[in-house]
Protein backbone atom coordinates (compact mmCIF):
# COMPACT_ATOMS: atom_id res chain seq x y z
CA UNK A 1 0.00 0.00 0.00
CA UNK A 2 2.41 2.80 0.88
CA UNK A 3 5.18 3.35 -1.63
CA UNK A 4 8.18 5.67 -1.32
CA UNK A 5 6.73 7.89 -4.07
CA UNK A 6 4.02 9.21 -1.71
CA UNK A 7 4.72 12.70 -0.35
CA UNK A 8 4.56 11.70 3.35
CA UNK A 9 7.09 8.95 2.69
CA UNK A 10 9.58 11.60 1.52
CA UNK A 11 9.70 13.32 4.90
CA UNK A 12 12.67 13.18 7.27
CA UNK A 13 13.25 9.68 8.49
CA UNK A 14 10.98 7.87 6.05
CA UNK A 15 13.09 8.80 3.04
CA UNK A 16 16.30 7.55 4.66
CA UNK A 17 14.74 4.34 5.94
CA UNK A 18 13.33 3.64 2.48
CA UNK A 19 16.81 4.15 1.04
CA UNK A 20 18.19 1.74 3.66
CA UNK A 21 15.52 -0.88 2.87
CA UNK A 22 16.23 -0.49 -0.86
CA UNK A 23 19.96 -1.04 -0.20
CA UNK A 24 20.95 2.49 -1.23
CA UNK A 25 22.28 3.39 2.24
CA UNK A 26 23.87 1.51 5.11
CA UNK A 27 21.93 1.83 8.36
CA UNK A 28 24.54 4.02 10.15
CA UNK A 29 24.63 6.34 7.14
CA UNK A 30 20.82 6.55 7.07
CA UNK A 31 20.82 7.48 10.76
CA UNK A 32 23.47 10.17 10.28
CA UNK A 33 21.56 11.68 7.34
CA UNK A 34 18.35 11.67 9.42
CA UNK A 35 20.16 13.49 12.23
CA UNK A 36 21.65 16.03 9.83
CA UNK A 37 18.35 16.67 8.07
CA UNK A 38 16.53 17.00 11.40
CA UNK A 39 19.06 19.60 12.59
CA UNK A 40 18.68 21.56 9.34
CA UNK A 41 14.88 21.45 9.57
CA UNK A 42 15.01 22.58 13.19
CA UNK A 43 17.26 25.49 12.24
CA UNK A 44 14.83 26.59 9.50
CA UNK A 45 11.91 26.42 11.94
CA UNK A 46 13.79 28.43 14.55
CA UNK A 47 14.76 31.07 12.00
CA UNK A 48 11.14 31.34 10.81
CA UNK A 49 9.75 31.54 14.35
CA UNK A 50 12.18 34.30 15.31
CA UNK A 51 10.68 36.47 12.57
CA UNK A 52 7.18 36.09 14.05
CA UNK A 53 6.28 39.03 16.29
CA UNK A 54 3.76 37.28 18.53
CA UNK A 55 5.94 34.33 19.54
CA UNK A 56 6.81 34.28 23.22
CA UNK A 57 9.94 32.38 24.17
CA UNK A 58 10.27 30.66 27.54
CA UNK A 59 12.98 28.70 29.26
CA UNK A 60 11.02 25.98 31.07
CA UNK A 61 13.97 25.22 33.34
CA UNK A 62 13.91 28.78 34.68
CA UNK A 63 10.44 30.20 34.08
CA UNK A 64 8.12 27.24 34.36
CA UNK A 65 5.50 29.15 36.37
CA UNK A 66 5.31 32.07 33.93
CA UNK A 67 5.16 29.66 31.01
CA UNK A 68 2.25 27.76 32.57
CA UNK A 69 0.46 31.04 33.39
CA UNK A 70 0.82 32.20 29.79
CA UNK A 71 -0.58 28.90 28.52
CA UNK A 72 -3.54 29.11 30.92
CA UNK A 73 -4.16 32.71 29.86
CA UNK A 74 -4.14 31.70 26.22
CA UNK A 75 -6.72 28.95 26.77
CA UNK A 76 -9.01 31.06 28.99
Amino acid sequence: GYGPELKPMKSIGYRQINDFIDGKLAFPEAVEIMKRDTRRFSKRQTTWLRSERDVRWFDPARRKDSMLAACRGFWD
